[in-house]
């Protein structure tokens, strides 16, 4: 016998859904979005490693979604749904990612400035 979705448990209740599917489109539906949703970075994770530079990434952005990532973790597991709880983790170590490889790229540029002597131009006066 297939589950529909309307079927599928959790722990406090049962869901009810708008579209009665079997729980197998259910949950490729839930892991397409989040293919999707670790998809969207790499380009970024891509740009970020290629030039060696986080100058152009919000460190605010990445902080508050960041802090969303982890109340979606703590409500996927209230829940218990695991498409909610791997998206997050996954999203949230992404951003992880991006934040750490623009902390680095900056602190290599701001050392890499700092190890370039500044030359000193003596001034001879001329007779």
């Amino acid at each position: 016998m297939t589950r529909t979705g309307s079927q599928y448990k959790n722990r406090t209740e049962q869901k009810t859904m708008l579209v009665e599917l079997p729980v197998f489109w259910v949950t490729f539906i839930g892991f397409s979005g989040l293919s999707c949703s670790m998809a969207y970075r790499v380009p970024q994770i891509h740009k970020l490693w290629k030039r060696r530079s986080g100058a152009d990434i919000s460190h605010w952005m990445l902080h508050i979604q960041s802090l969303s990532y982890i109340i979606y973790v703590f409500y996927g597991i209230l829940i218990y749904d695991w498409v909610y709880i791997i998206s997050s983790v996954v999203s949230l170590l992404q951003n992880f990612m991006i934040l750490g490889m623009a902390i680095y790229f900056d602190r290599q540029t701001h050392q890499q400035d700092n190890q370039h002597p500044v030359e000193l131009v003596e001034i001879v006066a001329v007779k």
